[in-house]
């Protein structure tokens, strides 16, 4: 289930471990997560994965855990850190420790379309 965070978050769902699961098992699209710190992202510029989602819109999927919030999933990626993840088919294939460039996330994004 998405959580009530994901209204307020310019479209990109909070997700707990359920809706984590269901979306990347689900999707045929990549999927970028991003395991963020508590009360948002401390390493990463603010708006980051806002600006990733508004370019890759249609041919890939943004969303964001907090890790702290999500023990389970955190231990599951071994997250202790702000980290982006992208997952294809169900399976982790990168892993990036914030920060890192918007640019390289959406050109990632579309490499993986």
């Amino acid at each position: 289930m998405i959580t009530q965070k994901a209204q307020a978050e310019s479209g990109i769902a909070a997700l707990n471990e359920s809706a984590f699961d269901d979306l990347i098992r689900s999707s045929i699209e990549p999927v970028l997560v991003e395991f963020a710190s508590p009360g948002g992202s401390n390493v990463q510029a603010p708006h980051t994965l806002e600006f990733v989602e508004s370019v890759v819109h249609g041919f890939a999927k943004v969303a964001r855990v907090h890790f702290a919030e999500q023990p389970a999933l955190a231990a599951r990626f071994d997250v202790n850190y702000e980290t982006f993840a992208f997952f294809k088919h169900g399976v982790v294939v990168s892993r990036h420790l914030a920060p890192v460039p918007a640019s390289h996330l959406t050109a990632e994004a579309v490499a993986l379309a």
